[in-house]
């Protein structure tokens, strides 16, 4: 085991400042080669600024079906926190001899909620089929997203607003949610953009592509841009890499959509002022905020599991049994 562990922290100790660019994606991103001099130091001050987030939970799953409870927010400064909940269903059932899933949500308006073909390319695990779940997590996206529209003609003009995570579109679907968000967006004269907690991107080296940035950073918050090009109609966005606080730990994926890329420098700026608490330091305020607002903890989805065993009865344990011998194996031994 000793031989083991040297050998996993001589990988982890290889140099990973040895790399020329950074990758985004494979087909549609052109990257930039790297340059220290793509470091651009940052200057906290205070902007116009608004978060989203959104959380789920599942309830209830079964070959043929997941119950969700989804919860979007969004955090305005001076305002008290706009939440939204619904249950989210989504049901396998036959349209013109075809298999599909259907959604149904119940506590939010004004969604176009797809009808997923089992086999839907974006969402399917190789040759498998759709499990509902992801639909369910498919519309809980959609809901935030949703919100996001809705709140942007009651922004101020020259409003910031970020979501939390990146700006790819992965379906179909959140490709024209984003597109309505955009077009809003322009009207009204707001920036959208998303910072992400985690980041998969990674250096032509193998190494995180994070990681690699903070070895060779200066010693301040600092933005990293450009990283690569997108021509893909999915990502409309630019990606840059920031660290949001001198003594902060973590540095974060930045997405902003092209049309607002001039104004990256002002709103890395005032991400950097409302990353000064102590709680997470270097990470946005309101970004936490409204993660403590949108998340179902635990005990809540509890509660929630419970009251839909009472209104379903026995119907939900049978729809559950082909999905739950697992479950019943572990309990046995």
């Amino acid at each position: 085991m000793n031989a083991v562990m040297q050998k996993l922290l001589r990988a982890f100790e290889a140099g990973s400042t040895s790399f020329t660019h950074i990758l985004v994606g494979n087909e549609g991103y052109e990257s930039v080669k790297f340059d220290l001099a793509n470091y651009h130091a940052i200057v906290p001050k205070a902007a116009p600024i608004a978060f989203v987030d959104s959380g789920n939970a599942e309830l209830a799953s079964g070959p043929n079906f997941a119950l969700h409870f989804i919860r979007t927010c969004a955090i305005v400064r001076g305002k008290k926190p706009i939440i939204e909940e619904a249950f989210c269903l989504v049901q396998a059932t036959s349209q013109n001899g075809k298999l599909v899933y259907v959604t149904d949500l119940i506590g939010i308006e004004g969604i176009r909620l797809p009808t997923i073909d089992l086999y839907e390319p974006t969402l399917a695990e190789g040759t498998h089929r759709v499990q509902p779940s992801k639909v369910a997590e498919l519309v809980r996206t959609l809901a935030e997203l949703r919100l996001a529209s809705w709140l942007v003609p009651e922004l101020p003009n020259n409003t910031l607003l970020v979501r939390d995570g990146d700006l790819q579109a992965h379906t179909i679907f959140e490709q024209n949610a984003y597109r309505e968000l955009y077009e809003r967006a322009r009207i009204q004269g707001v920036t959208i953009a998303g910072l992400s907690k985690t980041s998969t991107l990674l250096t032509n080296a193998g190494h995180s592509a994070i990681t690699a940035l903070m070895e060779l950073a200066p010693p301040t918050a600092w933005n990293y841009h450009p990283i690569a090009t997108s021509t893909k109609p999915d990502h409309q966005a630019s990606v840059a890499i920031t660290k949001l606080h001198p003594r902060s730990h973590y540095a974060f994926r930045l997405d902003i959509h092209d049309q607002h890329l001039p104004f990256l420098p002002e709103l890395v700026n005032a991400l950097a002022a409302e990353s000064t608490d102590a709680a997470f330091l270097g990470y946005p305020y309101g970004l936490i905020e409204a993660d403590r607002y949108a998340k179902v903890r635990n005990d809540e989805k509890g509660y929630l599991r419970l009251k839909a065993e009472m209104a379903l009865g026995k119907k939900l344990e049978q729809q559950e049994t082909g999905s739950t011998a697992h479950d019943a194996l572990n309990k046995a031994t």
